[in-house]
């Protein structure tokens, strides 16, 4: 439902913005823009599985969820653009995934942009793994999870 939502939403944004002359001169490539929204989807998909896990093994796990999240959003390059961070913190920024996938949307628009900062192989596999742990731990304690919900 929320991949649908913003594609719906993308789709009558750029739609409207070039209706009204404001993208003439856009370079936009929907490939690379399709790979980063499926990979940043599939990345929540993972780790919002896992989460729903955990928050029916461990009651405070959201707070704790929320502390350790909070600062990896901030760094994640949506407020600036981590290529411009001196090393070593620009290094170390590239650890956290969503900076690639917000790299990857951002190089949909600009050619050129996040050569030293895109790895889709990481992003990948990030994805991927949170997805395998995700419907892994489910697997593993379905039985205690339904008992909980009952």
């Amino acid at each position: 439902l929320e991949l649908a939502t913003i594609l719906i939403v993308l789709v009558l944004l750029l739609t409207s913005l070039y209706s009204l002359g404001q993208m003439v001169n856009v370079y936009i490539e929907p490939l690379i823009m399709a790979q980063a929204i499926g990979l940043t989807w599939l990345l929540g998909l993972g780790i919002g599985s896992i989460n729903a896990v955990l928050n029916t093994l461990v009651k405070s796990w959201d707070i704790v969820f929320k502390m350790l999240t909070r600062p990896l959003y901030l760094l994640s390059g949506v407020f600036f653009m981590v290529e411009r961070i001196p090393p070593p913190f620009g290094t170390w920024l590239k650890y956290n995934p969503l900076v690639h996938a917000i790299d990857l949307f951002r190089s949909s628009f600009f050619p050129g942009y996040g050569r030293y900062t895109i790895d889709v192989g990481y992003l990948t596999a990030w994805a991927v793994a949170t997805v395998v742990i995700g419907f892994t731990l489910e697997r593993l304690f379905r039985k205690k999870i339904s008992a909980s919900v009952k």
